[in-house]
This record gives structure tokens, C-alpha cells and sequence, in this order.
């Protein structure tokens, strides 16, 4: 994909995921990683960007494309910040390695990541937990009792965090 001035379009694929709150009259979207956003490129893509720009961020606004009824739901004008997508190189985490290398179904599994400043005390609270959860293969892992808010991995640093394969 060529995106010039990383104006990109990224169409959505089945692991993406979309939770609705309506009560809450809010929608809440788990996105994809930058280098999917970028058409696949290698994580150097990204580095490359802030080293030629000068900006370690990436910014575009999300709207929902609803292809069953041929519609598409972008945000009011007066409120472009809340669909404001924001990308940072610091605060992106990037996995170095997973172990061991054949995964089976309530197998312990070790990421090495360096979740770079993603962990610092200004970004998420003591109460929060270091990741909401971890996919492998388009599968959600069990972290119950093996990650929490007590996790915390070293700032770029690679750090470990253990799993087990399956939901």
C-alpha cells in the first residue's frame, strides 16, 4: 500500500474488533497494529517516519464503514478530536520474540516485548493492567493470574510476559 504523507485508508479484517457501549453512547474499537494500518510494512517503516519527519506520531480520524447498507458513520465536524487516532512511536510496544516457536492449546507461552514508554506511570494507572489482552494466530491467550495490574515491564527494556495459548 502506498500511502503518500501517511493519508492512508486501512480497511478492516476479521480480527479487528469493534465493542459497542450504547448506554454509554460510545463505540470502542481495538486497533490494528501500525505496521497493518501501513499495508504491512515492517516496524523500521515507522522509525523511518519520525527519523525523515521529525514527529514521532502517526494522526488520522476513524470512521466506520457499513457495507451492508452502503453507509459510512464519521464524526461531527465540532467533534473531529474524539475520533482522533493517534499512533506514538514511543508508546508502541514492539514484540521481539514468542517462545517457544509451536504453540498448542494450554501451552505456556513467553512474549519478549519492549513495551518501550508504554508502561510509565503517566500513561496508564497502578489499577490498570499492562495489556487488555494478547491475540496469537487470531486467538485471545489466558493471562488469568499470570498477568495483572502488578505487571509491569521494564521501559525500553525487553521484559517477558507469560501466557497461556487459548481462551
Amino acid at each position: 500500500m502506498n500511502c503518500p504523507n501517511l493519508n492512508c485508508v486501512y480497511l478492516s479484517i476479521v480480527n479487528d474488533e469493534i465493542q459497542s457501549a450504547t448506554a454509554l453512547g460510545r463505540l470502542a474499537y481495538t486497533m490494528p497494529a501500525v505496521t497493518d494500518i501501513l499495508g504491512g510494512v515492517p516496524m523500521e517503516v515507522f522509525s523511518t517516519h519520525y527519523v525523515a519527519n521529525n514527529n514521532e506520531n502517526l494522526e488520522f480520524h476513524l470512521s466506520v464503514d457499513n457495507t451492508a447498507d452502503a453507509t459510512t458513520a464519521a464524526c461531527d465536524l465540532y467533534k473531529m478530536d474524539h475520533c482522533l487516532i493517534k499512533y506514538a512511536l514511543r508508546y508502541t510496544p514492539l514484540l521481539h520474540d514468542v517462545t517457544p516457536n509451536q504453540v498448542y492449546l494450554d501451552q505456556q507461552i513467553n512474549f519478549l516485548i519492549n513495551p518501550q514508554a508504554a508502561n510509565n506511570d503517566w500513561v496508564i494507572t497502578d489499577d490498570y493492567d499492562p495489556v487488555q489482552f494478547i491475540k496469537l494466530s487470531g486467538t485471545r491467550t489466558d493471562s488469568e493470574g499470570l498477568i495483572d495490574y502488578e505487571t509491569r515491564l521494564p521501559q525500553y527494556d525487553v521484559g517477558v510476559l507469560t501466557t497461556l495459548a487459548g481462551d
